[in-house]
């Protein structure tokens, strides 16, 4: 517990990042219903997300196509944007809703946490658990494309 509390104070992001999931796991539960019902309020709100996961993805592809140093400049950013996606999805999702739903929150919250354990944070002793970290952060992004492409459709097919 010691060595969360530390590195808290030292790395910035990890203190707002686990606010942020914190709050959008509870939101799941009590959020206002009265706001999630404004079409108007949810088109904001899902728009701002899809294009904070539009960003997050930049990092991958600068990776295969630009030199490391250029895609290195992008990782401060791509916390704090993943802070600020957390916090903008606790007031956009504001119910887990039926099960396709309730699946698209778990993966965006695993998304996030394992975004939270970073090398920075988890000081990896092995390049392979490093690695490891890597593809499950990266598969569970992955994991979130189809499910956010239905939920387009089914939100805006259905309004």
């Amino acid at each position: 517990m010691t060595w969360l509390v530390l590195k808290i104070g030292k790395v910035r992001y990890l203190a707002s990042g686990s606010a942020a999931v914190f709050l959008a796991l509870m939101a799941m539960d009590i959020g206002p219903e009265s706001i999630a019902r404004s079409f108007t309020w949810q088109v904001m709100t899902g728009t701002g997300l899809l294009v904070c996961m539009l960003y997050q993805w930049m990092i991958f592809i600068q990776r295969f196509t630009q030199t490391t140093t250029n895609a290195r400049q992008h990782y401060l950013a791509h916390r704090w944007v993943g802070v600020g996606a957390t916090v903008l999805f606790a007031v956009h999702a504001v119910r887990p809703g039926e099960v396709w739903m309730t699946a698209l929150s778990m993966i965006f919250i695993a998304v996030a946490v394992t975004g939270l354990l970073n090398r920075e944070v988890v000081k990896y002793k092995k390049q392979s658990m490093y690695m490891a970290w890597l593809a499950v952060h990266m598969c569970l992004s992955a994991m979130l494309i189809p499910f956010v492409t239905v939920h387009i459709w089914a939100a805006l097919a259905y309004q």
